[in-house]
């Protein structure tokens, strides 16, 4: 059995110099320079005059114009129908405003300033909402 006992002993003390690296060499490690160190180069960003990449390029900015516009025009549309009901409110509130009232003899003069009674109302039922909230 000594000799199993000395053969591992053996082998544990080969296997420990291989693995932890003695005081000194950690001692070079640290000092020299560097520039003696081995990094990678940082990755090369592929060619721009690749023409898959620039038909790739060229698609992705058209796809995003495209949906820029859509999302223009769809914003447009949504101010086109606000603007209508908003319209048809006034009208509905024009039929209903009494001239004699406070508010009537105060909406006239404010009329005098637009275009139209109705845009005039337009104007005053928008501001009422946004206060309102």
């Amino acid at each position: 059995m000594g000799e199993i006992d000395d053969l591992l002993a053996s082998l544990k003390a080969e296997y420990e110099g291989k693995t932890s690296p003695t005081p000194a060499k950690v001692d070079r490690e640290i000092d020299r320079p560097r520039a003696e160190v081995k990094t990678d180069p940082p990755p090369v960003p592929p060619s721009t005059s690749d023409p898959i990449l620039q038909e790739l390029q060229r698609e992705y900015r058209e796809r995003e114009m495209r949906e820029a516009i859509e999302r223009e025009k769809e914003r447009v549309l949504r101010e086109q129908r606000k603007r209508a009901a908003l319209q048809e409110r006034a009208k509905k509130w024009l039929e209903t405003l009494d001239p004699k009232s406070e508010e009537g003899r105060w909406f006239e003069e404010f009329s005098y300033s637009h275009e139209s009674r109705l845009e005039a109302a337009t104007i005053y039922l928008d501001a009422l909402r946004e206060v309102d909230g």
